[in-house]
């Protein structure tokens, strides 16, 4: 008969808990385990390389085909690229428009090995690695293209607004080297009724080989009348016949990244049903908070003990900062593109990590999270205010909410959270306010999702 003695165990260290706690932290073998399944199961549905013909892929070159600010000239300022689109995204019949999995793509290669001065200007710090606040910035501004040339509408006819509702978790499953051109392939992978989930896949390998794979990013857009936002509009929904008559496994991929998009759906409903700022916290979850305010004041009084423990209260580890939204960095709907404040909350973050973890080593491990709850103004002040809002072990969680005051009125428009690694334990953070321990509890469900989604 088999037996096991968690006793005997290197990880175990007091009890059970502690011995689960640690093998779903990003250090140990089996969240790598976890991470690995998870970069499997999107290398398996992700669409194919598109095809070619006599070497050169099948599709017409574009360059600013439509009029989108901040376009090309502002993201790859001084680059020479290869920006493909297919040639016929479209199927339109008597009925209803209709778009192919098959053709709806767009493709971006960014010389990054060869072009120095745009190397340098999206390198971290003195690495060779990619800035991920930049990465975001581009990952925007592409999905979105594609989204326009889904529906088929052009900005400028002023009849559909395609907005940026929300993007969902973004691990990278390597750090992105500056030393191999950038690949970024764009495609829807479910569409609704109104809205639409656009998958882009980063790449380092033009050959997209799945050494090369790098990771996925999910973009979730809103069509709105462009006249009135309160009104939805209708979208085209996906035509598979095109597959179906080619058969293979490029029908069942389509068809499964549009059944995992409708379940990713659900939970994000879900969600926000359940969130803590909608539904007070649970029993388990409010003695939490209860236990971390007793345990801050024994601290606090010296009664802690705990050898080595030191922690901070949240509202301590806040930094902001504040700034003008210029017309430079406007979409084509006359906003301030969402790209460009992913960017500034991103850095703003960053720091706030690096400031709470003493200066020490650490990196990003999955951007949890982005939702835009209202579009930011051009000539509105923004503040960015970011906080550390949850520590485990070496694992920090920061949020970054941004605020916009437009003729006196502050109102929340873009939320952000971000998740790093530090190479040493970082101090630990309590709640002292009500307020901060919704946001603590918030990112302790989220991390823990983290951990059961790789």
């Amino acid at each position: 008969m088999f037996t096991c003695s968690f006793s005997k165990n290197k990880l175990y260290n007091s009890n059970f808990k502690s011995f689960a706690s640690n093998i779903t932290h990003p250090k140990s073998l089996v969240f790598h385990h976890k991470k690995d399944m998870d970069r499997f199961h999107k290398l398996i549905t992700r669409m194919k390389k598109p095809s070619t013909v006599d070497g050169k892929l099948s599709c017409k070159q574009l360059f600013e085909e439509f009029d989108v600010d901040p376009g090309l000239t502002y993201l790859l300022s001084g680059s020479e690229f290869d920006f493909f689109s297919a040639k016929a995204p479209f199927e339109i019949n008597t009925k209803q428009e209709f778009s192919s999995p098959k053709n709806a793509w767009i493709r971006l290669v960014v010389p990054f090995d060869t072009n120095e001065s745009l190397r340098k200007s999206y390198k971290h710090l003195e690495t060779y690695n990619l800035r991920e606040d930049r990465l975001m910035e581009l990952l925007d501004y592409f999905t979105g293209r594609l989204a326009y040339k889904y529906t088929n509408f052009l900005p400028s006819q002023n009849e559909v607004t395609l907005v940026t509702a929300s993007v969902d978790k973004i691990e990278l499953f390597d750090e992105v080297s500056l030393d191999k051109p950038l690949i970024i392939t764009s495609y829807p992978s479910y569409v609704g009724s109104t809205s639409m989930e656009i998958r882009a896949d980063i790449s380092n390998d033009p050959n997209d080989s799945d050494e090369g794979f790098l990771g996925t990013a999910y973009f979730m857009f809103a069509a709105r009348d462009a006249k009135n936002y309160k009104n939805k509009m209708t979208i085209p929904q996906f035509n598979f016949e095109d597959l179906v008559s080619e058969g293979g496994d490029e029908l069942k991929k389509a068809k499964l990244r549009f059944e995992l998009g409708l379940e990713k759906k659900k939970e994000r409903i879900s969600e926000s049903k359940n969130s803590l700022f909608k539904k007070p916290p649970n029993q388990e979850e409010s003695e939490i908070l209860h236990n971390l305010y007793l345990n801050y004041k024994n601290y606090q009084s010296g009664q802690n003990t705990i050898k080595g423990v030191h922690q901070k209260p949240i509202i301590e580890t806040m930094i902001d900062k504040t700034q003008l939204m210029h017309s430079q960095n406007k979409n084509v709907h006359g906003k301030v593109f969402g790209g460009y404040v992913i960017n500034k909350a991103l850095e703003l973050a960053w720091i706030c990590a690096k400031i709470h973890c003493k200066y020490k080593k650490f990196k990003n491990i999955c951007i949890d999270s982005v939702t835009f709850h209202k579009p930011v103004p051009v000539g509105s002040i923004a503040t960015y205010k970011a906080i550390v809002v949850y520590v485990f072990m070496e694992l920090m969680h920061v949020s970054v909410e941004v605020h916009c005051d437009m003729d006196g009125v502050s109102t929340l428009t873009t939320t952000i959270n971000a998740i790093y690694l530090a190479e040493e334990l970082v101090t630990e953070v309590v709640p002292t306010t009500y307020d901060c321990g919704l946001k603590y509890l918030e990112a302790k469900r989220r991390s823990e999702d983290i951990y059961s989604h790789f």
